[in-house]
């Protein structure tokens, strides 16, 4: 049992501190208390500023005024706009996957070492729509994902990764007999619902709440599809 526990937090750390860029943005790697809160700073500025005018009027001139920084000083840290956005947005996706890791482990079944499938889809979801709705800066920011090839790459990498959590979770169900593509299904699943969540934020609350609820009615309609539902309480 305490092999097992230290086995879980373990990977419990590895999980929430493994990297998700493909590529890092920062021109400047801060290793001195002041870089790091001088880099810290330009982010939170650009956050509260993202919120308050929306990406698309983001300006980093407007940056610049707010943190008292130079246009010069501020590009030692980001090469331009984008780079800000994309390390923003590398922040949303580590606290969602920190979501993802803590609901499958929370739904194993005690007496079987699997996931409960009902329970583990309403906690994702329920979990992921409710942080969508609390930070305004990630609505934002992934409205402009489509014509950011930056964000594109970093979504589809952040779907792998949190594929290769699901797959491991849904290897250890009992199968039907059809031979399942675990790892394909797993990466569908994660790349469809961050777009269906993240589509849902433009419609009215009680609009995309129904939105949130049919996706889920919908996973767990084909997740019990593909593996036994007698063993998925």
């Amino acid at each position: 049992m305490a092999r097992s526990f230290y086995f879980c937090f373990s990977f419990f750390l590895w999980i929430c501190t493994e990297p998700i860029m493909a590529k890092p943005m920062s021109r400047v790697t801060p290793k001195q208390n002041r870089a790091i809160q001088t880099r810290e700073s330009i982010l939170a500025v650009s956050k509260a500023l993202i919120i308050e005018v929306g990406a698309l009027n983001f300006q980093m001139a407007e940056v610049s005024q707010r943190t008292g920084l130079s246009i010069g000083s501020i590009y030692k840290y980001f090469s331009n706009k984008e780079a800000i956005f994309q390390e923003l947005a590398k922040d949303h996706l580590s606290r969602l996957r920190k979501i993802l890791f803590e609901e499958l482990l929370r739904h194993r079944d005690v007496r079987e070492p699997s996931i409960s499938i009902p329970k583990s889809v309403d906690g994702i979801i329920d979990r992921f729509f409710e942080f969508y709705q609390s930070d305004r800066s990630f609505r934002e920011i992934w409205s402009i994902s489509q014509v950011s090839i930056e964000l594109i790459k970093l979504d589809k990498k952040d779907s792998k990764e949190n594929a290769k959590l699901v797959s491991r979770a849904l290897s250890d169900l009992p199968k039907g007999k059809e031979s399942l593509p675990v790892e394909e299904i797993a990466f569908f699943l994660c790349d469809t619902t961050g777009y269906v969540l993240r589509s849902a934020l433009d419609y009215p609350q009680k609009k995309a709440t129904q939105i949130k609820d049919d996706w889920k009615f919908l996973l767990k309609h084909y997740l019990l599809s593909k593996f036994p539902p007698e063993t998925n309480p």
